[in-house]
Formats: C-alpha cells, structure tokens, sequence
C-alpha cells in the first residue's frame, strides 16, 4: 500500500473509532451535535456595489454516523446510499430574500474520489426542537449573514432529522460532484431552478454525501444566477490537525488518534525493514 494511502486510511479508521468511542453509549443512530451548525451567507449589513442582488440564506448542516446511515436509509432518495461509510455529511439551504438557483460544497480534490456516494432525501429535514425553517436555522442563529465568507456556527443541542410535509420543502434538481481541472479543490454542487428553484422563505430537503473521512471547516455558497455569497460549512479532510475538535469526554480520544498514527507509521517503517 502506498504511503500517502495507508496514512489516510489510518486518519479515517481512527476517526471513525474515536466517534463510535464517543457515542457508545447509544446504539441508535446520531447527527453528531458537535459536528452541525449552520452558516448565514449574505450581505449585512447592506450589500457593496455588484452585490444588490445577491442572496441572503442559511445553510444547515450536520455529520451523521454509520448507525444514522443505516436509519436514513429507510427514507426515500436518490442515489445508492453507502451504508458502509462511516460518516454522512447532511446539507439543508433555506432561502430568505432572493431566489437561490444553486449551493455548493467545496471538497479537497484529493478526497473527490473518496466520497462514497451522494443525493438527496426527499421529504427530509433537520430538526433541533423544531423544524429547520428560514426563521429557525439548525442550531444558534448568531443574527448576522455575511460573505467573509460567514463563520460557521457549531453546536446543535437535540440534532435529529424528521420527515417534512408535502409542499413545505423543494428538493434539488440536480446533486453532482464537480472536478475543476487543475485545481486543488473540487466541490458538491447543488441546483434549484423550475419549480424548484428556492424563493425567499422555502427550504431545501437533505442533500448528502457519504465518507470515511472526519470533517474540517470549508466554504460554502449560494448563489442567484451568477452572484455568490460565501459561508464555512463542514467538508471532509484526511489532514488529522484539520479535524474538528470534539468536546469533553470524547475529546480525551483525540490522544488516541495520534498514538494510532504512530503506531501506524512504525509498523509500515518496519514493514519496509523486514522486506
């Protein structure tokens, strides 16, 4: 096994065990509370010049584990769900001002590849005590939307999903993964046009991918024809000093992470003695 490969699987197989580790209490599925949040992409508190018509929206995120995986697959959705992997990354866009014809997601080129599958859940949303809405974003809403890009707000209390009403959310047209040629980073791209297309106070349904990999803060967009806003939303990294801390007692692991590592490292350096 190359190098550069065996130090990414490490990176994952030890993410994964120190998130199982943490929720072992359970054997009911989750979306990791530490992991969700929502970003607030906009102009405030007045849009600059070339900025007038830009969109001002949220998007919703959230880290499931494998058990989530395995329940979220009794729900309706496109694409072949990996129920192997262990992580799903969720996204829900909820509009507030003007139409929004597409969200993205960037994504280390390097990892492209890695995502193990993507869609959407039809009917499907965020719930944090109540439904995630345009006036009840997943999480704390920190009152300001900006394009810095806007910070990424962590820490959902109750984070679950729950099936929405008929008429109440608008799924994607399209969920696809964009490799941008001679470029480190690639992106999920997601649009929103016929009746689809979001207006001020609709919601999306679950867009998601699949991966072994733990997630990083990265940008995310959402735009109104050719005028983009810019958030931090959550995207995988095989880079151990990117991944997001977990909070106590979980936090305690992150030790655990790094012996794995080492101890990884010395094997293959003896491996290559031996041989």
């Amino acid at each position: 096994m190359h190098f550069t490969t065996f130090v990414r699987v490490s990176v994952a197989a030890a993410a994964a065990l120190l998130v199982a580790f943490a929720l072992s209490s359970s054997a009911q599925g989750a979306i990791l509370s530490f992991w969700s949040g929502n970003t607030n992409p906009g102009a405030n508190p007045g849009p600059p010049p070339g900025f007038e018509n830009a969109p001002t929206g949220t998007i919703n995120f959230g880290v499931g584990d494998n058990a989530e995986i395995v329940a979220l697959n009794a729900f309706a959705h496109t694409g072949t769900l990996d129920t192997t992997a262990a992580f799903i990354y969720l996204y829900q866009v909820t509009d507030n001002t003007v139409d929004i014809g597409s969200s993205a997601v960037a994504l280390n080129a390097s990892l492209l590849s890695s995502l193990t599958s993507f869609g959407y859940f039809t009917g499907r949303g965020f719930h944090d005590g109540a439904e995630v809405t345009n006036a009840n974003p997943f999480g704390t809403f920190d009152g300001v939307y900006s394009n810095l890009p806007d910070p990424a707000t962590l820490g959902v209390a109750t984070p679950t999903t729950v099936s929405l009403l008929a008429g109440t959310f608008k799924d994607p047209t399209t969920v696809t993964l964009n490799d941008i040629p001679l470029s480190a980073i690639d992106s999920l791209g997601v649009t929103f046009s016929g009746t689809s297309l979001l207006l001020p106070g609709d919601r999306s349904s679950l867009i998601y991918f699949t991966s072994n990999f733990a997630p990083k803060v990265d940008n995310g967009t959402i735009t109104d024809g050719g005028t983009g806003v810019n958030g931090f939303v959550i995207s995988p990294t095989d880079n151990p000093d990117q991944i997001l801390p977990i909070p106590e007692p979980a936090s305690l692991l992150v030790w655990g992470l790094g012996v794995g590592l080492v101890m990884g490292t010395g094997a293959l350096r003896r491996r290559k003695q031996v041989a």
